[in-house]
């Protein structure tokens, strides 16, 4: 039986996840290693005081095809490059086939850079420069071929990992949080990417009630920010930002209630394109950093989720950490081109 390493890189808005796993000759996954994780405030030259050009002229830049990558974009890109390759080295000593690799943000139309990025820097040679440094500075020879989206990663990884909670769901939607949301569905057992289908807004095109989007209202890093965010680093904020509202602060009360309302708009958005297909999601998955917070006992964000109005869909939590590395491994693996 022919095994082969394949790596799995996720890359988030602060950080990356990488995994390596042990495949078989059939594409499947028969061993993994434990996730290795690297901080961008841990790399040289990471600016701690970076802000994404506004959401409003990066979409007005991409649609006039006329993207300018302000200075700052480019340092800050720098050190995401350099923390993925340092992803890399940790596994050098190791026969890699090959690397899967996600990121958020909205991908050139070859899908070798970022052109919009709602928690960072855009970069539009971003596959170009990583194939380089690993070239160059890994020794190595293998290439990336494609940034996959990490909304449809996680959607993969908890689709085809034994593992998962969409393994056996034929019809499903998918939540994940972090820094921002990653969300995808399940439609008569094929995964549907959303980022392909016009009719489909992402997380953070949705407007809730407030003119926030659903993705600064839901998203861990939008609900830090909303807190306490010059004052205290992120976990610090959102840790205290639940112990109040466990003390029944109003503002705390307040915060989460508007998530709660933003997780609603965002289900009644995906539910809708079931019930145009005529037919109806069996359960509703939260996973990534959300899933596990909200695997806590008594968590007063959980309690607001669990008085919506989807009663009738069961609610099941993922704590899988290595779900959008793991998807953007069988993503590699099962391209037409993959060698």
């Amino acid at each position: 039986m022919k095994k082969r390493y394949v790596l799995g890189l996720d890359g988030g808005a602060s950080k990356i996840l990488s995994q390596l796993f042990l495949i078989n000759d059939k594409n499947e996954i028969i061993n993994e290693s434990r996730p290795f994780e690297v901080s961008y405030k841990d790399i040289v030259n990471f600016d701690q005081s970076f802000i994404p050009v506004k959401l409003e002229i990066q979409k007005k830049e991409s649609l006039d095809k006329s993207i300018t990558i302000q200075p700052k974009e480019l340092r800050q890109s720098k050190v995401i490059i350099n923390a993925i390759i340092k992803s890399i080295q940790n596994f050098k000593n190791f026969d890699i086939s090959a690397i899967g690799f996600c990121f958020p943000g909205i991908k050139t139309k070859n899908a070798d850079g970022v052109s919009i990025m709602a928690n960072g820097p855009r970069n539009l040679n971003m596959l170009h420069q990583l194939n380089k440094k690993i070239n160059l500075e890994l020794n190595c020879s293998i290439n990336i071929k494609n940034i996959y989206d990490d909304s449809l990663s996680c959607v993969y990884g908890e689709k085809f990992s034994s593992k998962g909670k969409l393994n056996n769901c034929s019809n499903g939607i998918y939540i994940g949080g972090g820094t921002g949301i990653a969300d995808g569905i399940v439609y008569q057992n094929q995964i549907v990417d959303i980022t392909a289908e016009k009719d489909f807004k992402k997380s953070w095109e949705i407007i809730a009630d407030d003119g926030k989007s659903v993705e600064e209202c839901l998203s861990l890093g939008g609900l830090s920010q909303k807190w306490n965010s010059k004052k205290m680093k992120s976990v610090e904020s959102l840790n205290d930002l639940f112990l109040k509202a466990k003390m029944k602060n109003k503002k705390a009360e307040k915060i989460l209630f508007s998530a709660g309302k933003a997780f609603n708009i965002l289900i009644n958005s995906r539910i809708s394109f079931f019930k145009s297909k005529t037919n109806y999601p069996e359960k509703i998955v939260i996973g990534q950093r959300l899933g596990v917070l909200l695997n806590e006992k008594n968590h007063p964000l959980k309690n607001i989720i669990q008085k919506n109005n989807f009663k009738d869909i069961p609610i099941e939590l993922s704590s899988n950490r290595n779900t959008a590395a793991m998807g953007a491994v069988y993503l590699a693996i099962n391209e037409d081109n993959y060698a």
